[in-house]
């Protein structure tokens, strides 16, 4: 009997435990999958940006530390190449990604990325662009026009940051 009572308990605290974490996780759109169809997520969380600005409003290039992005619009897709500023033993890493902008929460969700590791020539002409991955994601949320948020889910802890506009 004492059993019984201590499957049936396991059995209830794993149910509420697995209903309990669907609060923070991205809301998908007519039951697809998010990878491969990033145009499907729907943020579950607003952006800190109090104002409502078009996706042209944040194109430009942003950087830190670490590394510099640059931001455009490709027809009604938002594109974001970022790549370290510190060459080591002349390479350096670049990712590519694109989604869709959304303008009610300055926000952009991908499953697309790709991370390169490209390797210069004294002179510093690219000479070899090797991928070290192809499915990374993340998201990039703007608070404004002159600051972006990467968070880098393929590379946590380490992945992502705070990047804020040069031009």
């Amino acid at each position: 009997m004492k059993r019984i009572t201590l499957a049936l308990a396991l059995i209830l605290f794993c149910f509420f435990c697995a209903c309990s974490n669907n609060s923070e996780e991205a809301k998908i759109v007519n039951g697809d999958k998010a990878m491969g169809s990033i145009n499907r997520l729907v943020p579950s969380e607003g952006g800190t940006s109090k104002e409502t600005l078009p996706s042209s409003a944040f194109t430009g290039t942003f950087a830190n530390d670490y590394c510099t992005a640059t931001v455009e619009i490709d027809g009604d897709e938002m594109v974001f190449r970022i790549a370290t500023n510190e060459k080591t033993d002349n390479t350096y890493r670049e990712w590519l990604m694109k989604g869709y902008f959304s303008e009610e929460t300055g926000r952009v969700n991908y499953s697309n990325a790709v991370k390169y590791l490209i390797t210069c020539n004294k002179r510093g002409d690219e000479i070899q662009r090797q991928v070290e991955y192809d499915y990374g994601s993340g998201r990039m949320q703007f608070d404004g026009p002159d600051r972006l948020v990467w968070t880098n889910n393929t590379e946590l802890p380490e992945g992502g940051g705070e990047l804020t506009r040069i031009s």
